[in-house]
């Protein structure tokens, strides 16, 4: 899913130059699995609506197919809406304070081994959790680009980023 998040949100940033966006309603209802020794064509896209109230959102959708076979193989990845939002500055964090209410430190090793069991295998790309804490009902993380990956250019954010996010969830758990 991060991987498909990735490449919505890089191809928003292509056709909606300078434009604040929002991924809403995303559905990944299919892994997108390229197969040894195959090919997918990979499709992001964006189709503009009107909403009732005025507003101006762009359904999405993700999908991929064996080019050779095209009508048999099409596979839907994600689907969901693109609104257009102005971004309002973010409020401080209070960086103290915050880990003051996750004074727990969780064992990586641990956590690692939750996600194995889920049948989930990270690369070295994908492993940026280098610190987590949690508290009752919250978490952080510190994240560190791994050595793996040389540069972030062309990411408007890396998968590897929303993947780490996501793996900060089973750490409340």
């Amino acid at each position: 899913g991060a991987c498909q998040l990735a490449l919505v949100l890089q191809a928003a940033h292509l056709a909606y130059p300078n434009r604040a966006i929002q991924l809403v309603d995303v559905v990944l209802p299919q892994a997108l699995v390229i197969a040894k020794n195959t090919s997918r064509t990979v499709q992001v896209i964006f189709s503009p609506e009107a909403q009732p109230n005025g507003t101006e959102t762009t359904a999405l959708e993700v999908i991929s197919f064996l080019a050779d076979q095209p009508s048999d193989t099409l596979q839907t990845h994600a689907s969901g809406r693109l609104a257009f939002a102005t971004i309002a500055p973010a409020a401080p964090l209070d960086l103290a304070a915050l880990q003051a209410r996750c004074p727990i430190a969780v064992d990586l090793a641990a956590l690692a081994a939750q996600v194995v069991a889920q049948n989930t295998y990270f690369g070295p790309s994908f492993r940026w959790l280098d610190a987590v804490w949690r508290g009752e009902t919250e978490v952080l993380g510190r994240l560190v680009r791994p050595d793996a990956i040389g540069t972030l250019d062309g990411y408007q954010l890396h998968p590897g980023v929303l993947d780490a996010c996501w793996q900060l969830v089973n750490a409340l758990h």
